[in-house]
């Protein structure tokens, strides 16, 4: 919490040094530049600098021979420095409602040279420990410290720089300028209660997948950190055979995903969840090994139901020349079982899974899909050499 008193005391603090040198009075001083650095784990360093444009060799003589001097009494620079600012930050621990504190207080005077002005330059820096406030994992907020607000005089600037991992979901107000991962404003500046206010998002998006298996069937659930809905996630299935298929989910509001899956085959499959990530988030992936083993019983199941289905289109493949209204029929039960193995398998197959299973050639399962498609039920999307095949609630 910097309320507008309180930088006043920050600036007669760093004038101390200014007003002991051998300057003219009306010598221009600009502003004070505070630099927050934010870190990954909540804390920030702050650079809190003073620059004294000196025009002539006497200034930068006189400044020179006072940067001894000031080293020679630094460490009563620091403490008082430290006094005000220990003060402050507890103020803000006890409005923010969690645990805050001051470390590693340092000061330095220096010369600067640019290629148009020569500079002498006043710094204080220290580390504010617990600066941001936690949300979750990857996600924090600036806010509750600036409790009374934020004020810089002409010539000041506040930098707020994000972490590199980071990215800015939300500020406000709107920096004057920003540049890689720094947000800048440029005094006079007046800020309201709370603001400067932003969100920082971790660019690393970490996927916390699992599974649960019951003889051959599998839910692969998880959750992606930070949280962020309507990403798509991919679940690449490769069995013991070595054959691959992807499969696709989308996180909900809380980051959550699942999908549901039937292996009939016994052996070592391996899984791999996938976040390709985009411009703003990094890519993350999961993978892990399941040894699968389809009891006899439900091998045994599976046949018996193959062999039904089997007989049953072989029975219907006979019948086909039957009268229209018989051939229509049958036709409609042929969609049923098209749907009722989609809505099984939770809802989607690939059509080359729905042919296998309802023993269907390639013709009459490529028929039942495309009438299916034509009345809403369905929706087919081709999905590398595949195509998948998703039931419409």
């Amino acid at each position: 919490m910097l309320k507008k008193a309180t930088q006043c005391a920050v600036l007669a603090l760093l004038l101390i040094v200014v007003l002991q040198q051998p300057i003219k009075p009306e010598k221009e001083i600009s502003g004070v530049a505070y630099r927050i650095n934010l870190l990954e784990n909540g804390d920030a360093l702050w650079i809190i600098q003073q620059k004294i444009n000196l025009t002539n060799e006497v200034e930068i003589s006189a400044f020179s021979n006072y940067t001894m001097q000031f080293y020679k009494e630094k460490n009563r620079y620091i403490n008082e420095f430290k006094t005000l600012f220990d003060q402050i930050i507890l103020n803000a621990s006890k409005l923010a409602g969690r645990p805050m504190e001051g470390k590693y207080y340092n000061a330095s005077i220096y010369t600067l040279k640019t290629i148009s002005a020569t500079f002498g330059v006043i710094e204080y820096s220290f580390l504010w420990v617990n600066f941001s406030k936690k949300v979750y994992e990857g996600v924090f907020t600036i806010s509750d410290v600036f409790e009374g607000g934020f004020y810089l005089y002409s010539g000041d600037m506040l930098e707020i720089e994000v972490p590199r991992n980071y990215t800015v979901a939300y500020v406000t107000p709107a920096p004057d300028f920003q540049y890689a991962n720094a947000l800048i404003w440029y005094g006079p500046k007046s800020f309201m209660q709370y603001q400067p206010s932003l969100e920082i998002v971790s660019r690393i998006v970490k996927i916390n997948a699992n599974y649960s298996l019951n003889k051959g069937n599998l839910k692969v659930f998880g959750q992606v950190v930070p949280p962020m809905e309507n990403l798509r996630i991919t679940i690449t299935l490769v069995n013991p055979s070595g054959e691959l298929t992807n499969f696709f989910t989308t996180t909900d509001k809380s980051g959550y995903f699942e999908r549901n899956f039937i292996l009939n085959e016994s052996g070592i499959w391996n899984v791999k969840v996938i976040w390709e990530g985009n411009e703003t988030f990094y890519r993350s992936e999961k993978e892990f090994s399941l040894n699968v083993s389809v009891e006899s019983g439900y091998t045994l199941y599976l046949f018996i139901v193959a062999f039904l289905i089997v007989v049953f289109t072989t029975i219907v493949f006979f019948t086909r020349k039957l009268k229209t209204k018989q051939a229509e029929i049958f036709g409609e039960k042929d969609e049923s079982l098209v749907i009722s193995l989609l809505s099984s398998h939770g809802g989607a197959l690939s059509q080359n899974d729905i042919r296998r299973m309802t023993g269907f050639s390639k013709s009459k399962t490529s028929i039942i899909i495309k009438s299916l498609e034509a009345k809403g039920k369905i929706k087919k999307r081709k999905v590398g050499r595949e195509n998948m095949i998703y039931l419409v609630s």
